[in-house]
């Protein structure tokens, strides 16, 4: 994959651009991710479940976001290949999401490489409470299977 901007669907004011090699724009999603809590990488990636975690790691859209989002100090936890049913997919936050929201700042992200092709649709319910607990207010976003 090239360093080539992409579009970010964001909470707060729909499409944007993510160009990884200029720092502001790089900010720009950090600060939706922040205060909005998600973006959409519009055709950013083509994991698939056979992908080496080299490979969905080494993503250059999530590298220039962590470059920034820790001063490069991130720790990369989780890695997980899971094949989802569209009928019951379901993910969520983390398990220890009241420690991480007690802190400034952006404390911690998932990304999910959500694979297949463009044409495979993803819908997407996420709940606002973002920093608290869930509120059942949900934001439905639809996604596709080359966007993180």
């Amino acid at each position: 994959m090239d360093l080539s901007k992409i579009q970010v669907l964001k909470p707060s004011s729909g499409i944007g651009t993510l160009d990884p090699a200029e720092e502001t724009s790089v900010k720009q999603v950090l600060r939706e991710v922040a205060d909005g809590g998600w973006v959409i990488l519009k055709g950013s990636t083509r994991a698939t479940a056979d992908s080496a975690k080299k490979d969905v790691v080494n993503n250059k859209f999530i590298q220039a976001i962590l470059a920034l989002a820790r001063d490069g100090k991130y720790v990369d936890q989780d890695f997980k290949h899971f094949q989802v049913k569209a009928s019951d997919s379901k993910w969520g936050r983390s398990s220890n999401w009241a420690i991480l929201a007690q802190g400034d700042g952006l404390a911690g992200f998932s990304c999910v490489h959500l694979g297949g092709c463009d044409a495979d649709e993803w819908v997407i319910e996420l709940d606002m409470g973002l920093r608290g607990k869930e509120t059942g207010s949900i934001r439905t976003v639809k996604a596709y299977g080359t966007d993180m």
